[in-house]
């Protein structure tokens, strides 16, 4: 092969050199090792090899797409059925593993739900293609900017009606119920959701007729209905006016109203009252009666009012600590 591969390199001198100059060029020798010759390889052994590269590397980039596509199937499938099972199964797990909350089950199995179906959406055709518009991704932040804005001046409506001051020194208070409040709003939202799982549920069951089986459908109708079923229960049972403002009067008490007012040691039956800052230097403080309520964030959000037996104060002492001392 040496001699009359090597004689490929001469210039041509005459046509016929050059037809069989040519003619080695679209040509190609393969080896004793089946493969390519390092050296002298012809014009079509090179584009050969240069195909053969192009093909292992689109295969390999195949593998690695069908790959991260099991991965993300695997993933949501797995959010779903392990959301069903927390959400149905948080208290009796809770009863028999008493260091476990069932808050904390129930919630987390909640929010693996969420994910499920915020992500089952997103790949619904329509939505992922306006999702690609720069417009529709603009118009969605400001219209949850403009609804966010909204809430948070509710809260601190419902704040200063309750307390009759500044509802910015209920920082952590007025958050939380910004976020409940967000969620009433959304309700329509959940209704969809429903409708959607009732579909699904039609289809799931015309496919079982055909023996045939949707499996992800299944799956998304049951984490649908029991979502939505659940914040709408939720919604219409826990956050109406009354609701709102004695949750907003218990989270007060939980997170913003303060045992520690250096100025109440003077008082009496001191171990009775709470406070919280009403200057920034912590000179005025509005007080009230400890709140002695122990709840899970389960029974925050269903309990009612009517259970506690508690009444809201229509009026509430505010003290100047200075003139105390």
């Amino acid at each position: 092969m040496s001699k009359e591969r090597n004689s490929k390199n001469k210039f041509p001198l005459n046509n016929a050199e050059y037809i069989e100059s040519i003619n080695k060029q679209l040509s190609w020798v393969e080896d004793d090792r089946n493969g390519f010759s390092s050296q002298n390889l012809t014009l079509k052994e090179y584009v050969r090899k240069i195909y053969l590269a192009l093909s292992e590397n689109e295969f390999s980039k195949e593998k690695r797409k069908k790959g991260n596509e099991d991965i993300d199937f695997f993933s949501r499938i797995s959010c779903g059925i392990i959301g069903i099972f927390l959400t149905v199964s948080a208290r009796n797990i809770a009863d028999n593993y008493l260091w476990i909350s069932e808050s904390f089950l129930f919630y987390l199995g909640m929010t693996l739900l969420t994910i499920f179906l915020v992500i089952s959406l997103e790949r619904v055709s329509l939505v992922k293609a306006l999702w690609e518009y720069s417009f529709v991704k603009f118009s969605a932040s400001i219209g949850f900017a403009g609804l966010l804005l909204y809430c948070n001046s509710e809260s601190s409506s419902v704040i200063n009606s309750i307390f009759g001051v500044d509802a910015s020194v209920f920082v952590y208070s007025k958050s939380i119920l910004t976020g409940l409040l967000l969620l009433k709003i959304l309700s329509p939202i959940f209704w969809v959701v429903v409708a959607s799982s009732l579909i699904q549920f039609v289809v799931f069951f015309l496919y079982l007729r055909k023996d045939k089986v949707l499996g992800r459908q299944f799956l998304y109708a049951v984490s649908a209905f029991l979502l939505s079923g659940y914040f709408l229960n939720v919604i219409s049972n826990s956050l109406s006016d009354n609701e709102l403002e004695f949750k907003a009067y218990k989270l007060a008490h939980y997170l913003d109203f303060n045992e520690k007012i250096y100025c109440l040691d003077k008082l009496p039956n001191i171990e009775r009252v709470v406070g919280v800052y009403l200057s920034p230097s912590n000179d005025v403080v509005l007080l009230d009666n400890k709140l002695e309520i122990e709840e899970s964030a389960k029974s925050f959000m269903h309990r009612s009012f009517i259970d506690y037996g508690i009444e809201i104060p229509e009026e509430f002492h505010v003290i100047n600590c200075q003139k105390i001392n």
